[in-house]
């Protein structure tokens, strides 16, 4: 690991840090200048152009869309009724979001998800969750009521999905 050693006490220090424990303060560093370079300018050519211009002044009129351009460009109203997970069937197909669903608590307090994501195809429906299948194969997605197991230390949250079509 890099260090920087005190000059006062001789003691290894990190290298970001500021002060050492005997009270010696390292400099800091001053921040990066960017230098000002002047902006060159561009050689202007006085000779006229070979190519002469023969329209000049000509308005072009926009070409009028069809309605059936116009309705493609309009952004469709995107659904917002949500769909229950014990509305789905086999086949449907479904995303489930990242960081949703049952999460293992370590000793320190912190939590690591442990819920699948992605998007699956439904198998069948269990009394607490989704049977379905993934990218990585078969997947049980807990859908049931919240709980904490003491003796795991695993707290079973409910994944967050969004149905995608069926079949």
């Amino acid at each position: 690991m890099p260090y920087k050693p005190c000059p006062k006490c001789q003691k290894h220090n990190g290298v970001r840090t500021l002060k050492c424990a005997c009270g010696f303060r390292f400099r800091k560093s001053k921040p990066y200048k960017k230098k000002s370079v002047p902006h060159k300018k561009k050689a202007v050519s006085h000779k006229k152009s070979t190519t002469a211009h023969k329209k000049k002044n000509i308005i072009v009129k926009p070409k009028p869309q069809s309605k059936k351009l116009l309705s493609q460009l309009t952004p469709k109203p995107k659904q917002k009724t949500p769909v229950a997970w014990t509305d789905l069937e086999k086949g449907d197909k479904i995303r489930v979001f990242k960081d949703s669903g049952p999460r293992m608590i370590l000793s320190d307090g912190v939590e690591i998800c442990i819920g699948h994501y992605g998007i699956f195809t439904v198998h069948k429906l269990d009394l607490h969750g989704i049977h379905a299948y993934g990218k990585n194969g078969y997947s049980f997605l807990w859908m049931g009521d919240n709980q904490f197991s003491t003796q795991t230390g695993i707290k079973r949250i409910k994944h967050k999905i969004k149905k995608l079509s069926h079949k």
